[in-house]
């Protein structure tokens, strides 16, 4: 079952409490209020069974969560195509994934999904 915007809301709060403090406040209030320095801020997007490009390269990323709102798991990875069963495991109903500069995760590229089936990502990127 898809995440409601409050659960969304929710899981962004508990992810703040996480984020160095200096990018706390930025990324709580893009979630929360659209922040002008957010990017995809709660935007969706469909993975399927072919490897398909969540994020593009972004040099200006502070953080970025996407989060697995489908019923299957989804996989994901750093700068190539995604390949099932391989990469970073998106668990389905709410599996999430946080990187960018103010994270441990420093990576700024592109990321890639693949599904087994039909599922939606949602994305939420926080930049300098």
């Amino acid at each position: 079952m898809p995440l409601s915007q409050t659960e969304i809301k929710s899981l962004a709060s508990e992810l703040a409490q996480v984020l160095e403090p200096a990018i706390r406040a930025a990324f709580f209030d893009a979630i929360l209020h659209g922040s002008p320095n957010a990017q995809n801020a709660g935007s969706s997007v469909t993975v399927g069974t072919s490897s398909t490009l969540i994020v593009n390269y972004n040099p200006d990323r502070l953080v970025c969560t996407i989060v697995n709102n489908g019923l299957t798991d989804v996989y994901l990875a750093k700068g190539s195509p995604a390949q099932t069963n391989s990469g970073i495991l998106l668990k389905a109903n709410g599996g999430s994934y946080s990187f960018g500069r103010g994270t441990d995760d420093k990576y700024t590229g592109p990321i890639y999904g693949i599904s087994s089936a039909s599922d939606v990502v949602v994305v939420t990127e926080v930049n300098v």
